[in-house]
């Protein structure tokens, strides 16, 4: 039997004995989709297929690369096989894939030993063989000619004895053909600027165009549905009726950030692989909601490091061809971002923040020092500011802020008395030997890495007095050995740890005036930045890694851990069980046991990220040109890490009736007792509507939510995702409204 135990609407009883969930919930980032794994292939991944547990990647002139992907987080090359040509095209039908391989026509490979590929059958086709489509019996492949005529081909070839493959017939397109995709008696191929051609392969020995469709963008992949052509294009994606094969029309388009190379189909979704333009160029995945092809949706995006070539589905997973990058592996369990809690934008470039008392003190390039009221994410404010030049980094303690301005050389350490954080005044300056890395502060001193970018390279650290903030001197001052760039410090007990080029140093600071190195560490890599959380001190490796080193003895510190980072990671901060780290990308690393650290989700910000803090329940972000970015903290326990099987899983999320008018009825079952969270967000991962919290006994339950936002107005029609959270799991599901 089902129990209504809570039933959410606008009724004002159920308000007054339901209090209000706080905005200040957690965020388990592992429920999100994000990159989960990589692996590089010896050339360019340009297009890929799935077959069980392993990915089948057409690598240029590598060949046919096979990756085992049976742990997604860990994709491994298992075997390679050079093919004659340049491997452009790979589809898998049973035991075999079937390479489109340049010049040397179509690859027939027996993969029926992932480990041992062997090419067992070949056919010359009529020119340059770029994409290949795979139904029943048949392989259709799209040609491209070269100089001078640059026209192309579709040529349908016999495949019902792998063994002895032969070409049944061909068609010439009007220009070189870039996908293929295969319905029942008819081809489809997206043929660059002709757009789209619809081919009668009834006869294969004499195929015939019988429709086309042409858009002013260049057409790059298709994949087809029962009544829809999804067309990938410079311009985005177009949805074709196909209904009539012979009258093809255009539905609707949407655009796309980038230039769309790849495109495959599952269910209700789009999967979609482009490369963006902007400098640097950077691929990007994305999940298009088709539910209605009328009106496409964005509901994810991942961005992967290379131009994303080609992507296909698989499980609760996505596998993108990235270009020189290889293989990326992407989890699409949840379509959204992780929600940003709150932020504002500052005038200028956030490089570091400091928060304290409620205020967040901000390092903003040359609109100086920012004060922003953060006791409300949502509704950050700035409330102060102080021109004083270029403001690099900061650190900020009791009723002073600590800024390193960098407006002329040489640079100088300001002491700012923020008691008022409307009216901030300078109080103090002193100047500073070279460039401020990092800043922090401790027993009335300020300790400042700094670093000087020309040659040679020279760092040193120094300990400003600022026990008398009117009048701060320097008191103590340590040289690194050799050529060195220092950019962050972190300090802890009697020890300052710092984060330079050469890896880490540990400073012994019990006497400031006398500042001691007394070890250091190569081992740490190209070191961005440092934090520190009990005898282990974390370290942003600029080669995409996160270092766990060991420091109960300061004098012999070493490596414990690493884990790999998908994007590189400027700095880091450490909170409970989680280190955080910015940079491209925001990602979360369980630390929990320091042996084996795990990268367990990201959340994707405006801006490239500078200086973070952990203030619980958030975790504040200098986002760069975008300002103060503010995230929830990561849940107690991620839903992917060690010990999460002792978790009873609730029963999948229903929302019925799916779709409907307005109402919605959540069900779910849960076996433990516990709180239940329930949030309601649009296509775009925008926060609608945060249904009260209500405790829960174990048995099945049903939420009800009106379809309206927080301010009580009907929300649009259109595709909304329902999370909800129990206990340390969350679950998701989509519901659409019509109006």
């Amino acid at each position: 039997m089902r129990v209504p135990v809570c039933l959410i609407g606008l009724v004002l009883v159920g308000e007054l004995l339901v209090p209000p969930l706080s905005s200040a919930e957690c965020v388990d980032y592992a429920g999100y989709t994000h990159l989960v794994g990589s692996v590089d292939t010896p050339d360019q991944a340009i297009c890929v297929d799935v077959s069980g547990h392993y990915a089948y990647v057409a690598d240029n002139n590598s060949g046919l690369q096979v990756i085992d992907i049976s742990h997604p987080e860990t994709p491994e090359v298992v075997a390679s096989l050079d093919t004659p040509g340049n491997a452009i095209g790979v589809t898998v039908s049973g035991s075999y894939a079937y390479v489109a391989d340049g010049g040397s026509g179509l690859q027939v490979i027996d993969i029926s030993n992932p480990g041992q590929p062997r090419i067992v059958a070949h056919v010359a086709t009529v020119s340059g063989a770029g994409a290949v489509a795979v139904s029943g019996s048949r392989a259709y492949v799209g040609e491209s000619r070269s100089y001078p005529d640059y026209t192309g081909t579709l040529e349908v070839i016999d495949i019902a004895n792998p063994l002895s493959p032969h070409a049944l017939g061909s068609v010439d397109i009007p220009e070189g053909v870039a996908g293929v995709a295969v319905m029942g008696a008819y081809a489809y191929v997206a043929a660059g600027p002709t757009g789209l051609q619809v081919i009668d392969v009834t006869n294969p020995a004499s195929p015939q165009i019988v429709g086309n469709i042409a858009w002013s963008s260049y057409a790059t992949d298709v994949a087809v549905t029962s009544n829809h052509a999804y067309v990938a294009t410079g311009g985005g994606i177009k949805v074709v009726d196909i209904a009539s094969p012979g009258n093809p029309h255009l539905v609707s388009e949407f655009h796309t950030p980038g230039y769309a190379l790849g495109i495959s189909v599952a269910g209700t979704q789009a999967y979609v692989a482009e490369v963006r333009s902007e400098y640097p160029p950077k691929g990007l995945f994305q999940a298009i909601d088709i539910t209605n092809p009328q009106v496409p949706t964005i509901i994810g995006s991942v961005e992967v490091q290379d131009d994303a070539y080609s992507v296909v589905l698989s499980g609760d997973h996505v596998y993108v061809a990235d270009n020189f990058s290889g293989l990326q592996a992407i989890v699409v369990n949840n379509l959204l971002h992780p929600p940003i809690a709150g932020g504002v934008d500052t005038p200028d470039n956030a490089t570091d923040i400091a928060v304290s008392g409620g205020q967040a003190y901000v390092a903003d390039g040359w609109s100086g020092l920012q004060v922003i009221d953060v006791a409300d994410p949502a509704n950050c404010r700035i409330v102060g500011s102080l021109d004083m030049g270029y403001a690099k980094s900061i650190a900020a303690s009791g009723r002073y802020a600590y800024v390193a301005d960098c407006e002329y050389w040489p640079c100088a350490l300001r002491v700012i008395d923020v008691a008022d954080p409307a009216s901030p005044q300078l109080v103090g300056s002193v100047q500073t030997l070279l460039v401020p890395g990092g800043l922090a502060f401790s027993g009335g001193y300020v300790y400042v890495a700094e670093c000087n970018g020309y040659d040679p390279l020279h760092s040193a650290l120094e300990v400003v007095d600022v026990s008398q903030p009117a009048s701060p001197r320097v008191v103590g001052t340590l040289n690194f050995p050799g050529e060195e760039y220092a950019f962050d410090l972190v300090l802890s007990g009697n020890y300052a740890y710092v984060a330079a080029w050469h890896g880490l140093y540990v400073v012994d600071i019990a006497d400031p005036l006398n500042p001691v190195i007394v070890s250091s560490l190569a081992d740490a890599g190209y070191c961005n930045g440092v934090a520190v959380s009990g005898t282990h001190a974390y370290v942003a490796d600029g080669d995409d890694w996160l270092h766990v080193i060991d420091i109960a003895d300061p004098e012999n510190p070493r490596v414990v851990g690493s884990v790999e980072t998908v994007y590189q990671p400027w700095t880091v901060t450490v909170s409970g069980n989680y280190a955080y780290l910015p940079g491209v990308e925001f990602q979360v690393v369980n630390i929990a046991s320091p042996q084996t650290p795990k990268l367990i989700g990201m959340a994707e910000t405006p801006g490239p990220e500078g200086g973070v803090v952990v203030g619980d329940p958030y975790v504040y972000l200098a986002d760069g040109r975008s300002g103060l970015k503010i995230l929830n903290v990561q849940c107690g326990q991620p839903s992917d890490a060690p010990g999460d099987e002792d978790i009873a899983a609730p029963t999948l999320l229903r929302c019925l009736p799916n779709p409907n008018s307005g109402r919605t009825t959540i069900q779910f079952a849960e076996v433990k007792s516990g709180m239940a969270r329930a949030s309601i967000y649009d296509a775009t991962g925008r926060l609608v509507r945060r249904l009260p919290g209500c405790v829960l006994g174990a048995g099945d339950h049903d939420l009800s939510w009106d379809g309206r936002d927080d301010d009580g107005r009907e929300v649009a029609q259109g595709i909304y995702l329902v999370r909800v959270s129990l206990r340390e799991r969350t679950e998701t599901a989509r519901v659409v409204i019509l109006r």
